[in-house]
């Protein structure tokens, strides 16, 4: 038996990652950002999150020493270039979610590209807390 591993070369490119410190109903929160620029699309990526409340029970159920100081999750997606629209979702009267709509293929991947960012932050964020 013969075995072949193929190695595909990428070039990767490094990127600038900011931090700053947000508040997030009066607790603090240390939020991660970047910029994502694919063609004549830009997007600003913010996420941050504090990690589950109780690393045994990371679906949400808290123990007594944590029910006053929830889980806090943020991301932003801000267009600071390229066919976007972001529309809020409301329903009577109350925000209950967010639309993100783009055309074209620059402007798929830039988005794409934002989104995994933010899941890597929650992941490592996460994972350095429950560690």
């Amino acid at each position: 038996m013969v075995l072949s591993t193929r190695y595909r070369k990428e070039k990767r490119k490094m990127y600038a990652i900011d931090t700053r410190l947000i508040s997030i109903n009066g607790k603090p929160l240390m939020a991660y950002s970047r910029d994502v620029n694919i063609g004549d699309t830009s997007l600003t990526v913010e996420a941050g999150t504090t990690g589950f409340c109780d690393p045994d029970e990371p679906l949400g159920k808290h123990t007594d020493e944590k029910k006053d100081d929830p889980t806090r999750t943020i991301i932003r997606i801000m267009c600071n270039e390229g066919d976007f629209c972001f529309r809020l979702i409301k329903k009577d009267g109350e925000t209950i979610g967010a639309t993100i709509a783009t055309c074209g293929e620059e402007g798929l991947e830039t988005l794409m590209r934002a989104i995994l960012f933010a899941s890597k932050v929650f992941r490592d964020e996460c994972l350095e807390l429950n560690d």
